[in-house]
């Protein structure tokens, strides 16, 4: 027997001492600043390994930078993965495509845009040939754009160096950080050296001649429109289109000023005035000896004259002559990187004096909110008032109506700005003017219902005979600028269109036209090749940006803007694949799994059936299942008001339980609705984009979301509505359900009770938590015609699959892969 329990002794200490080993083996493989260090005295290998993996704060640091590092280290090789697909598409897509740069030679690419725009105009009024540019539709891509849709010559070439007004080339730190932000400033070689976008070896490769090739593009003529990305993209295209407009309205007030001293001088000529006077005397006393000094001329021709001093002039004070320093100019030099010159003025003098439209207005920028508007208006203070905002009248109320933070987001606003020349300064002094009437205003900034309150409809007589409505102004825009459009679609895309009818139409009315011996011929003479009434159209240069592309806005443009003589040019960014990228970054972690189902309308012919058979699907295939079977926290999205109102009416007449916010919903009923939705009263919340993008509510969590139709903007799915899905946002319910219990239970209980139930109903929430993170699920229905929306969903690269007639009919994202 004591053999026995020898044996077994023996065999305890032989396993306790391979576990001693084996626990040793592996507290060596833990790097740790205490594992060479000697164990504590008392304290066998188990116990160690229990202080090292659970209490020794350097073992946690440890283990929580290897998983940092795995998780980098996949998120690398997710993003080396993606970039190889993305090049290799980038390469694909652009394998075709005619590729077109800045001219390298300077007598190839200067221009000075309003000296070739005046010539052209100059040809068609004296009814010479003019050479109407044949127009050809083809894809192109450039250094900084891979995507390029063109109508235009197919010999196009971009300019390079920019004669521009010496005005807007003065040399302080707004002008160089604006003229640098579009790449003027830059050395040539760094866009020499850049290759094309598809023979880049990166998606990420910075493209720092983005504006470089914008300007150039505004600078040809064309009319162009643009999808920006970001706030820099935004502000870089920004600062491009008013730079070159600003240039164009400068010299063409400059034109206007000396044309109007040469108009002076010849209607006051042989008329005596107490200006002229002694002048005219002077110049009688003259005429007798002019035959004498004409002599003297002739016989000192061959006498050397000494040169003048450029940088000393002789000026007549009190009969005496004194010495007067120049002043420097401050101006940049004339070609700093090969880019910029200055115009040369002389150019004026050689034009006729027939120099404007019908009315004065050349400039119409149509912004959405008043934030833009002072952004925009500023640039045009400091690039024409020297960096300066000194001098400029009426600023002060500028500054309180568009600089407050309360009228940021306003969306009823006009501006008139006028620019004149100082007579009591010489002719390069330029003064700005706010807040003028728009007939005196060169440039018109203004939010579409702004100027609708004014232009009115063309079709209300009451109206019309009240004069209320006016619209000559607009008679003679030669820029038409939509910054931002695609925030017209959420405000209202009619008047937009009502606008742009009435621009560039004959006036009605002559009491505000300019004078009638200055006017151009182009706009009154009826034997051009199109016709007075449509040829100012067709020189007008229409500039869009836009965040992104918008079917309804796209067939206004094409209705009203896309009848440029020569030319348009259409700038698409390549979309990235947002689901797949909010995939990745949702499911990570502790975060419950997160499936996206996108599912294709069967038997949609036309785009007229979409909407009846969007909702004949939802009603019959979709509906019953989601409200019987529903846990909860279900956001039902709906980007149209008319389909919100369409359910709103059956949802009501099947008694459902839904809670409504709209972009018309009052505040009150927004907040009440949202209650209902996160008490579980409702179980689903039904809710508009328009309500999203306007800030009415903020919603703070769903476990299901249905697209009944994908969304208009990208910001929507990827800010509003998928990172409500994470587990973490559940927490905020949890707070305002046990802040409405403890409401209901502190009335009349005490305090035990109180905490009692609070305690049971936090154990609730917390199973309920666990249950919710398992059936994350976003469903989202979409047809064949919806390919502009779905290409911001799923990415360029992958929406054409989907929406061909042989794909099928459903399909999943999960973790960032597409089946």
């Amino acid at each position: 027997m004591s053999d026995f329990a020898g044996n077994i002794g023996k065999r305890k200490r032989r396993q306790k001492k391979a576990q001693s080993q084996f626990i040793q083996e592996q507290l060596h493989k833990i790097q740790d600043t205490d594992a060479g260090q000697k164990q504590t005295k008392g304290d066998d290998a188990y116990t160690e390994l229990i202080k090292q993996l659970g209490g020794n704060q350097a073992v946690k640091k440890v283990k929580e930078m290897q998983e940092a590092q795995t998780k980098l280290m996949s998120k690398v090789k997710r993003e080396q993965k993606a970039e190889s697909s993305f090049s290799q598409y980038i390469k694909h897509a652009c394998k075709d495509r005619k590729k077109i740069e800045l001219s390298e030679h300077k007598a190839d690419g200067i221009t000075n845009f309003y000296h070739s725009r005046i010539l052209r105009e100059e040809a068609i009024a004296n009814q010479r040939q003019l050479q109407k540019p044949k127009l050809e539709e083809f894809t192109a891509q450039s250094k900084s754009f891979p995507t390029l849709s063109l109508k235009a010559p197919i010999d196009l070439a971009l300019p390079s160096h920019f004669s521009l007004s010496k005005t807007l080339l003065t040399d302080t730190a707004f002008h160089r950080e604006l003229l640098d932000r579009i790449g003027l400033l830059k050395p040539r070689t760094l866009y020499q050296e850049q290759p094309y976008f598809s023979e880049q070896p990166s998606s990420a490769t910075a493209h720092k001649q983005v504006g470089l090739e914008y300007f150039s593009l505004l600078r040809s003529g064309l009319d162009v429109r643009s999808e920006y990305e970001g706030q820099d993209d935004l502000r870089r295209m920004r600062d491009a289109y008013v730079y070159h407009v600003l240039d164009y309205v400068v010299q063409d007030r400059t034109r206007v000023h000396y044309n109007d001293i040469k108009v002076m001088e010849e209607n006051s000529r042989g008329m005596v005035t107490l200006d002229n006077v002694f002048e005219l005397a002077k110049e009688q006393q003259s005429e007798g000896e002019a035959s004498e000094e004409a002599s003297e001329q002739e016989e000192g021709s061959d006498i050397d004259t000494p040169e003048e001093d450029e940088e000393e002039v002789l000026e007549d004070v009190g009969g005496k002559k004194k010495k007067k320093v120049a002043m420097p100019l401050s101006y940049l030099p004339l070609d700093p990187q090969g880019y910029l010159s200055q115009a040369q003025t002389d150019f004026f003098k050689t034009l006729p004096v027939q120099d404007q439209g019908f009315t004065r207005p050349k400039v119409l920028i149509l912004t959405p909110f008043k934030q833009m508007a002072y952004q925009i208006v500023e640039t045009i203070v400091m690039l024409v008032n020297g960096g300066k905002w000194k001098k400029v009248s009426k600023k002060k109320k500028f500054r309180e109506e568009f600089g407050s933070e309360e009228e940021a987001f306003n969306d009823y606003f006009k501006l008139g700005i006028a620019f004149n020349h100082s007579k009591k300064k010489t002719e390069d002094q330029v003064t700005i003017k706010l807040y003028e009437q728009f007939y005196k205003s060169d440039i018109i900034v203004a939010s579409p219902l702004g100027l609708r309150t004014i232009t009115g409809q063309e079709q209300d007589e009451n109206a019309q005979k009240q004069q209320r409505i006016d619209f000559d102004f607009l008679s003679s825009i030669e820029f038409l600028v939509l910054d931002q459009a695609e925030a017209f679609v959420f405000q209202n895309l009619e008047h937009v269109e009502e606008l742009l009818k009435l621009i560039n139409k004959q006036p009605k009315k002559l009491q505000d036209l300019n004078d009638i011996s200055r006017i151009k011929a182009l706009y009154t003479s009826q034997h051009t090749p199109s016709g007075a009434d449509k040829l100012p159209k067709q020189l007008r240069q229409n500039i869009i940006i836009s965040k992104f592309r918008n079917i309804d806005l796209d067939y206004c443009l094409d209705q009203f803007c896309s009848q440029n003589l020569f030319g348009q040019v259409n700038i698409r960014k390549i979309q990235p694949n947002r689901a797949k990228d909010l995939c990745n970054q949702l499911n990570t972690g502790s975060n419950g799994h997160l499936k996206i189902t996108l599912r294709r309308l069967p038997n949609v012919e036309t785009l007229a059936h979409v909407d009846d058979a969007r909702y004949a699907f939802f009603t019959k295939q979709i509906w019953d299942k989601l409200y019987d079977e529903n846990p909860g926290y279900t956001v039902l999205f709906v980007p149209s008001y008319l389909d919100f109102v369409r359910l709103r009416t059956y949802f009501k007449n099947k008694n459902a339980q839904v809670a409504y916010i709209s972009e018309y919903s009052e505040k009150k009923d927004c907040q009440r609705n949202r209650q209902y939705y996160e008490t579980k009263e409702k179980p689903v919340l039904m809710i508009t984009e328009r309500a999203l993008i306007f800030d009415k509510i903020q919603l703070r969590y769903a476990r299901s979301i249905v697209l009944y139709a994908l969304p208009d903007s990208p910001d929507t799915l990827t800010d509003a509505l998928l990172p409500i899905t994470h587990d973490s946002r559940f927490d905020a319910v949890m707070k305002v359900r046990l802040n409405l219990l403890k409401q209901t239970l502190s009335k009349g209980k005490s305090a035990e009770v109180v905490e009692a139930g609070l305690a049971k109903e936090a154990v609730s929430l917390g199973k309920e938590r666990k249950v919710a993170s398992m059936g994350k699920a976003v469903v989202g229905l979409f047809s064949r015609f919806d390919g502009l929306q779905l290409e911001r969903v799923v990415g360029s690269q992958g929406y054409k699959k989907m929406v061909t007639i042989e794909a099928k009919d459903a399909w999943t994202i999960t973790s960032g892969d597409m089946e």
